[in-house]
C-alpha cells in the first residue's frame, strides 16, 4: 500500500500499478493541520471529491502542540481594539483591510467548531499583545490538539486521506497548478500522482531550520519550496518569530503563563522586563524574545517564575507534565528558558482568499503570507488565520474555473538532488547563528557562501534526502530576504540597520529573480 485510506470516495478516479497509483480529484489538500482539515472539510461539504495528503499522519503538524488558544474577539465591539492589537504587533506590515475581514469573519468559524462539538473553556485568557481577555482555550493547554482532533473527526466521508506521502512537486499544465506528485515516506519508489482541479497547500512553517524550536520534525518547509519551484512568489520570509519563553528542548512554555502572573528573571531571581517595555511581560513577542537573549548574552541567566500562578498543574497540565518528565517540577521559581523558533509570518505570497500568484494554486494557514500577522504575529492568532483562510482557500479552490484537466500531466521543475555540502545539523547550526532574531550582513553573507545552491534534477530522493533539501534552500532564502531588509522591524533584527524604514516595504522572492521590495502605501 502506498498509504493509509480512511475512506474509500467511490467518485475519485483511482489507478494502482506496481510502482505508481494516479488519482483525480476535485481538489487536491496537502497538510492535515487546522488549515488542511478545514479547508478539505469545506470542500467536501460543498459536493467536492477532495484527496487530503499528509506527510506522516493526520494528527501531525504544529496545531495539535498549539497551547496559547484562538484569540476570538469578545463582541461586534471588540473587533476594532482586536484589530488595533494585531496592527501594533505586526509593526507596519499588516495589511488592515484584511485583518479586520479575517477578525470579523471568525464569528462564524467559532459558531461552526462548536456545532461541531468543540466545547471552550469557560475562562478566557490573556497574552502579550492583547489589550484584554479573549483567548479561548480548550482543556486548558491542549487547545490545538482537541480542536483538530474534532475537526478531523466529523470530516465528511467524501474525503480520501493520504498518510505518510510526501508531496515532492508540484504539476503544471499551460502555466496553471494541476495537482502534484509524491511518494511514500517509507517506500519512495512508491509513488503517486494526483491530478486536480485545484490545490491547496497547508503545509505549515520550519521551524526544523532551528536547533531550538517549538515545532515538530515534519516541519521542514515543504511548501515554502513546493511553490517556489513551481514558480510562486514568497514574500516576508525572512520574517519569523521566536517564541520568548521554551525550554531548552524546545517544548513551549504558553504566553498565557505570563498572563496569569508568571514572572521573567535573571539568575538571582530579579524581574527584568520592565527594562525593556512598560508592558513587562505581556510585551509584543518580538521585545520579550529580544529582552531575553539580552539577558543571556549578558550571561545573566533568563528564567521563568511560576509561583505567582495558583494551582498552576490543574491551568497548565501538559506543561506540569513536561516539566515533571524533565525533573524541573521541584524549582517553578527557576523554569530556564531561552527564545525558540516558533512561527514563520512570511511565506507565499497570498491574496485575502488564498490565490497565490499561480493559476490553480492556494494556501491557508502558516505556509501563507496573507499579510494578516505583518512583521510579527499576535498571540494566538494563528489558529483563526488558519480556520478562515481553511474556508476561504477553500471557496477559492471550489471557484477555480479548471480547465479539462490533462491525462500526462507535466512538471517544468525537477526533483532537488541530495545537498553535496551540509548535512541536517550543519544547517541547523548554521541558521542558529547567523539567522535568529538578530542578525547582521556578515553572518547573512557568510550563510549564502557556507550554503551552495541546490542543483534541481530528476534524481530519486527519500524524504531524508527531501527535507535536508528543503532546509538547505530555505536557509539560502531567509538569508537573501535578510539582506534585502535592511532594517529592524518585528521578528528581523539586523545590528548593521537597528531601526525600521520610514516607509514599510515587503520583500518578494522568486525562483530565478533576485529579491526585491514592494513598499507600502500608508
Amino acid at each position: 500500500m502506498l498509504s493509509m485510506l480512511c475512506w474509500l470516495l467511490p467518485r475519485i478516479d483511482t489507478m494502482i500499478g506496481d510502482h505508481l497509483t494516479k488519482i483525480r480529484c476535485d481538489v487536491l489538500v496537502v497538510g492535515s493541520g487546522i488549515a488542511g482539515t478545514y479547508a478539505a472539510t469545506v470542500a467536501a461539504e460543498a459536493g467536492a471529491d477532495v484527496l487530503l495528503l499528509t506527510k506522516t499522519r493526520l494528527m501531525s503538524g504544529s496545531t495539535q502542540w498549539a497551547q496559547g488558544g484562538i484569540a476570538f474577539p469578545l463582541d461586534n465591539g471588540d473587533i476594532q481594539l482586536h484589530l488595533h492589537d494585531t496592527l501594533v504587533a505586526g509593526r507596519g506590515l499588516t495589511d488592515s483591510k484584511t485583518a479586520e475581514s479575517l477578525i470579523s469573519e471568525s464569528f462564524v468559524h467559532l459558531e461552526r467548531l462548536e456545532e461541531k462539538g468543540v466545547v471552550f473553556d469557560s475562562k478566557l485568557g490573556l497574552e502579550g499583545g492583547h489589550s484584554k481577555a479573549r483567548i479561548k482555550h480548550v482543556g486548558g493547554d491542549r487547545t490545538g490538539y482537541f480542536v483538530l482532533d474534532v475537526l478531523q473527526k466529523t470530516m465528511p466521508e467524501r474525503i480520501l486521506c493520504y498518510e505518510n506521502t510526501v508531496a515532492y512537486e508540484l504539476l503544471l499544465h499551460d502555466g496553471a497548478v494541476v495537482g502534484a506528485r509524491g511518494f511514500n515516506a517509507d517506500f519512495p519508489r512508491q509513488q503517486i500522482e494526483i491530478v486536480a482541479g485545484a490545490t491547496i497547500l497547508a503545509t505549515g512553517g520550519s521551524g526544523q531550520l532551528f536547533k531550538v524550536t517549538t515545532n515538530p520534525k515534519e516541519s521542514t518547509g515543504d511548501g515554502f519550496l513546493l511553490a517556489y519551484r513551481a514558480g510562486a512568489e514568497l514574500r516576508d520570509i525572512e520574517l519569523i518569530q521566536f517564541h520568548p519563553t521554551a525550554l531548552h528542548d524546545g517544548t513551549l512554555i504558553s504566553e498565557a503563563c505570563r498572563g496569569e502572573g508568571a514572572k521573567l528573571v535573571d539568575g538571582n531571581g530579579h524581574p527584568f522586563m520592565s527594562e525593556y517595555d512598560r508592558d513587562e511581560e505581556l510585551a509584543p513577542r518580538d521585545v520579550v524574545s529580544r529582552a531575553i537573549s539580552d539577558q543571556l548574552r549578558k550571561n545573566n541567566g533568563a528564567f521563568l517564575d511560576l509561583t505567582p500562578i495558583a494551582n498552576f498543574s490543574e491551568k497548565f497540565p501538559y506543561i506540569a507534565h513536561k516539566l515533571k518528565t524533565l525533573g524541573l517540577d521541584q524549582h517553578y521559581d527557576r523554569v530556564p528558558i531561552a527564545p525558540a523558533a516558533h512561527y514563520f509570518m512570511g511565506g507565499i505570497s497570498s491574496s485575502a482568499f488564498g490565490a497565490t500568484s499561480l493559476r490553480g494554486l492556494y494556501c491557508a494557514g502558516e505556509v501563507a503570507s496573507t499579510t494578516f500577522h505583518g512583521a510579527n504575529r499576535l498571540a494566538s492568532n494563528s489558529l483563526l488565520e488558519g480556520l478562515v483562510m481553511g474556508y476561504r482557500a477553500a471557496i477559492s479552490a471550489l471557484n477555480f474555473p479548471a480547465d479539462k484537466l490533462p491525462i500526462h500531466p507535466k512538471s517544468d521543475v525537477g526533483t532537488p538532488s541530495p545537498p553535496t555540502l551540509a548535512d541536517v545539523d550543519t544547517i541547523k547550526d548554521i541558521a542558529h547563528k547567523y539567522l535568529n532574531s538578530t542578525r547582521d550582513s556578515e553572518g547573512l553573507l557568510e550563510t549564502l557562501q557556507l550554503l551552495s545552491d541546490t542543483d534541481l534534477n530528476t534524481l530519486d530522493i527519500t524524504k531524508t534526502v527531501h527535507e535536508t533539501t528543503n532546509l538547505s534552500e530555505l536557509a539560502r532564502l531567509v538569508a537573501k530576504g535578510a539582506l534585502e531588509r535592511e532594517e529592524s522591524r518585528g521578528g528581523h533584527y539586523r545590528r548593521d540597520f537597528p531601526n525600521p524604514s520610514p516607509v514599510p516595504y515587503h520583500v518578494v522572492q522568486s525562483l530565478g529573480k533576485d529579491p526585491g521590495k514592494k513598499e507600502i502605501s500608508v
